[in-house]
């Protein structure tokens, strides 16, 4: 199965760096609802997080596909740990204010621009071709369980010791990444590539830029994934709001929320990784799109907490159901020389996501959270259907091959 020293050390680096994350941005949207009120302002933070994408991810992608993907890794994680020391020292003493969660927020999703595309090429190398939708199933477990334990971590530590301390854990938490990325040794796939791109930057862009444009199923695959992450992945944006002013539960309720979502989405990861390459990514990703725009509408109309914990779950199981198929079909669809460049134009897919936060924000601050909100289930349904309708060739798609046609890696 897969080459388990490095898939310990990736999948256990993969899941502390997620917690930490997600402590954070519980606490920092925390902070700027509790001391401003503004859902525009807290939607800011998640914009300031995948803004940087949208610019600086397809530079990533390059770096990806030219050095070493695990010295990348150690660098962003490095860089995010001074991050993440400089908003905890602002809060523990009592001095940080909106602009300070912005900037370090923005800092971080520099980082995280650059190197994305570096830790989902890295999945590749570590399992052979034929395992990828097991181990997309495996790193979408790995991921939803950072998101139960963090936000829940987060509620704990806000409540209990204060955000001050939410901070310094999760800071703290960076420290044993950097060590399991530096014991990773390096993958044999990655050696034996013999194609890296050489000569000026902008023209290995260019040639990656080309690749995914003449690929139509790579074309449908991004077109989908962007729709999707311009409108139903924004809802999370307001959750502050939700919690505080509509459903009027607090730090405890966010939480609760957050955490709600990571159980659905670690059921849908499960799901994916049982389902392997018995279910087509396509009905995969379709199912889960329409799904997940329902359980926002529903969720949007909610009044009673319990049940809006309980639709939180399903948006979990259909947004993974949506986003672990959409990554699986593009690493297998993906030819190695370009994977790091075809991860980062999924980076800059995720860096639309501000698009459609700033915009839920702006409706939820005029019109109410609401109708903000069934809004952008509508249109993120409407999209789905017109993207599929429009792009997708059913004589495009790849097929994962059978561990017999595949040598290992």
């Amino acid at each position: 199965m897969f080459a388990y020293g490095n898939a310990r050390r990736y999948y256990g680096a993969v899941f502390l760096s997620f917690t930490a994350l997600a402590i954070q941005m519980l606490a920092r949207g925390w902070i700027i609802q509790r001391d401003t009120g503004a859902p525009l302002l807290v939607a800011l933070v998640p914009v300031m997080m995948m803004g940087p994408s949208l610019f600086l991810s397809l530079f990533g992608g390059v770096l990806a596909d030219r050095v070493s993907r695990k010295r990348i890794m150690l660098a962003a994680e490095a860089a995010n740990l001074a991050g993440f020391g400089v908003l905890a020292a602002l809060v523990v003493a009592d001095v940080a204010v909106t602009w300070h969660i912005l900037a370090v927020t923005m800092f971080n999703g520099v980082t995280t621009a650059f190197s994305m595309p570096s830790r989902q090429a890295m999945v590749a190398g570590i399992v052979r071709r034929h395992e990828v939708p097991v181990a997309i199933g495996v790193q979408a477990v790995t991921f939803n369980l950072s998101q139960i334990i963090g936000p829940g971590v987060a509620g704990v530590l806000i409540t209990q010791a204060g955000v001050g301390v939410a901070l310094v854990a999760s800071a703290v938490m960076i420290v044993p990444v950097l060590f399991l990325y530096a014991q990773m040794r390096p993958q044999r796939r990655e050696l034996e590539l013999r194609m890296r791109p050489r000569g000026p930057v902008l023209r290995n862009l260019g040639q990656g830029l080309r690749y995914v444009a003449t690929d139509p199923f790579m074309r449908w695959l991004l077109a989908l994934g962007s729709v999707v992450t311009v409108t139903l992945a924004a809802w999370q944006a307001v959750l502050p709001t939700v919690a505080d002013e509509v459903l009027h539960g607090g730090a405890g309720l966010l939480g609760t929320l957050t955490l709600a979502g990571g159980v659905g989405g670690l059921i849908g990861a499960f799901a994916v990784a049982g389902l392997g390459n018995r279910v087509r990514f396509v009905r995969i990703e379709m199912a889960g799109a329409l799904g997940w725009a329902v359980a926002i509408a529903v969720f949007a109309v909610s009044p009673v907490v319990a049940a809006s914990v309980a639709i939180a779950v399903v948006a979990g199981i259909t947004r993974e159901l949506f986003f672990a198929a959409n990554f699986g079909a593009s690493q297998v669809a993906t030819r190695d020389e370009f994977r790091g460049r075809v991860m980062s134009a999924r980076g800059v897919m995720f860096g639309l996501q501000p698009i459609g936060a700033l915009a839920l924000g702006a409706v939820a601050e005029f019109a109410g959270v609401r109708p903000g909100l069934i809004l952008l289930a509508t249109s993120g349904a409407a999209s789905v259907l017109v993207v599929h309708l429009l792009l997708y060739r059913r004589s495009s798609e790849p097929s994962v091959p059978s561990p017999e046609a595949r040598p290992s890696p």
